[in-house]
């Protein structure tokens, strides 16, 4: 008699599920709106004093007539952080102002300015929009609809996590009110009970960073892109994005020794009581089997903006991605189970649809707070019932690359 496999459906947990949808990401923001303005102004009260200044990598150079010259880090730094650092390191000998105090000083441009023997001020301009690579880490807290024999816990605190982003965007302009975003996204997230468990290195943020990709149980890699609308003397934009992405996902291991099988007639048994323990020790293993989840998403963004700087944003977005399910496979040879033979193995059942609102809050250049629901949409409607719901909270920092780089 051949052999026969039997495919059994094992239920997942629903939190597996839930976590599994990547979290959206700030939408990127660049502004052009400045570009040529004078960003800051430097005067040498002594006339002997400053020859020149040009920036570097983020930084402010100022180059002395005595050959010296001092440097002055531009990153998360406003304009006039950098003038009031200026006038009180070199007070009675150079003064720096600026028509624009809330600007962030990375907008100022690279170029050299230009330099008069019958002028002693230098102006300093802002720029066109450049390549913007940040990191993005920060703490999710998670609310969902799920049972809560098979949650944790049905709190905030217990369903909490980290999230860390690398995003690269750049904005281009295509006229004086139309531009598009492009942008790319490595993320990686997991259960904040595991976070930096095990790291004895922790002391800067790149160790910390290290540690968290190490324990991370879920990546993703997507890309977005927006056309972008800004109306003339306002301080918002709007514009229709498009994202998609191919999220990984490493899923909790299962062990099926108290799961009955079903023999010939009404008798079941328990997999531990026909299964050898080399069989479920192989199962539990590939069970945590890591699966690409590929999602989809489309809506419009609205930004909220003060001084060249996002402030503010919330978005509508509908968007798609598939249902998986875990299955185990038994082998029977000859009426009687395989011992040694137990197969797992995750395939999709279908696909659903969501609604995804939105908002977010950036405050000043210390942290964003930002807030999301996962609405599942069934039959043209919105399932507010659905144990797949979500609701997310996350609380971050966004930071420079080459800040980890040099820690």
């Amino acid at each position: 008699m051949k052999n026969l496999i039997i495919t059994i459906l094992l239920a997942f947990v629903s939190f597996q599920f839930l976590i599994a949808q990547s979290l959206h990401f700030i939408p990127p923001f660049s502004s052009d709106a400045l570009k040529d303005s004078i960003g800051i102004s430097f005067v040498a009260e002594k006339p002997d004093t400053i020859n020149n200044v040009s920036i570097h990598n983020n930084e402010l150079l100022i180059f002395f007539k005595d050959g010296t010259h001092d440097i002055f880090d531009l990153t998360n730094k406003t304009v006039i952080d950098i003038c009031n650092s200026i006038n009180l390191k070199y007070k009675g000998k150079i003064k720096a102002y600026t028509n624009y105090p809330s600007v962030s000083a990375t907008h100022l441009d690279d170029k050299k300015p230009s330099l008069s023997a019958s002028n002693p001020t230098i102006d300093l301009k802002f720029g066109a929009s450049k390549l913007n690579i940040n990191i993005d880490f920060g703490v999710v807290y998670s609310l969902a609809n799920g049972d809560e024999k098979k949650l944790s816990n049905n709190s905030l605190l217990n369903q909490s996590g980290f999230n860390l982003d690398l995003i690269a965007n750049k904005h281009f302009s295509t006229g004086d009110n139309w531009g598009f975003y492009g942008a790319l996204r490595l993320g990686f997230s997991s259960n904040i009970n595991q976070l930096l468990t095990d790291s004895t290195n922790i002391g800067n943020t790149g160790g910390q960073i290290a540690a968290a990709i190490k324990q991370a149980n879920n990546s993703v890699l997507s890309g977005f892109t927006e056309f972008a609308f800004t109306p003339k003397n306002k301080d918002f934009q709007v514009g229709l994005f498009i994202e998609g992405g191919l999220s990984q996902f490493r899923f909790k291991p299962f062990d099926p020794s108290e799961i009955m099988i079903k023999l010939k007639g009404d008798t079941s048994v328990f997999v531990k009581d026909v299964v050898s323990k080399e069989a479920i020790d192989r199962f539990i293993l590939e069970s945590t089997e890591a699966k690409p989840i590929g999602y989809g998403e489309f809506g419009l963004n609205f930004r909220f903006v003060k001084s060249a700087k996002m402030v503010a944003y919330g978005n509508a977005g509908f968007g798609w991605k598939p249902d998986y399910v875990r299955i185990m496979k038994v082998r029977f040879k000859d009426d009687v189970i395989d011992d040694n033979f137990l197969e797992s193995s995750i395939e999709v059942i279908n696909h659903r649809t969501y609604f995804r609102p939105k908002l977010g809050i950036r405050i000043g250049n210390i942290l964003d707070i930002r807030a999301e629901a996962s609405v599942a949409i069934a039959k043209g409607k919105f399932d507010r019932n659905n144990r797949d719901n979500l609701y997310r909270i996350l609380i971050t920092k966004e930071f420079p690359i080459k800040n980890v780089i040099a820690n």
